[in-house]
């Protein structure tokens, strides 16, 4: 069996992906969370994912509200629902930028127009 040594994420950059959907996940350090799931469509990383883990509530100031407000392509309101399967499939820009750790996760999304 040969295995193959991969980057575990796609390289900083901007790419153009579809937005694959949101899945529940769990960690020691911060708890519930949702982890934010692209697929690349164009250029050299073409079919690769690209995912970012924010916490379960968004706001206007934390990362599940960025991944949201990018999603949507405007602002939040409080007490806005969102309904995040009508957004699968969708394609949108994807900034990813280096973590403090040296990994990398997607920053921002901005919708392309269809």
């Amino acid at each position: 069996m040969r295995l193959k040594v991969s980057a575990g994420g796609v390289p900083v950059g901007s790419y153009t992906a579809k937005f694959a959907g949101i899945e529940p996940t769990t960690s020691e350090q911060y708890g519930a969370g949702y982890r934010w799931k692209w697929e690349i469509t164009a250029g050299a990383q073409a079919g690769q994912a690209a995912s970012r883990t924010t916490g379960t509530t968004p706001t206007e100031k934390n990362g599940c509200g960025a991944m949201l407000r990018g999603l949507i392509g405007g602002e939040l309101a409080v007490g806005q629902e969102i309904d995040i399967e009508q957004y699968i499939g969708r394609n949108y820009m994807l900034v990813v930028a280096a973590t403090a750790s040296g990994a990398t996760r997607v920053e921002a999304i901005v919708p392309v127009n269809q």
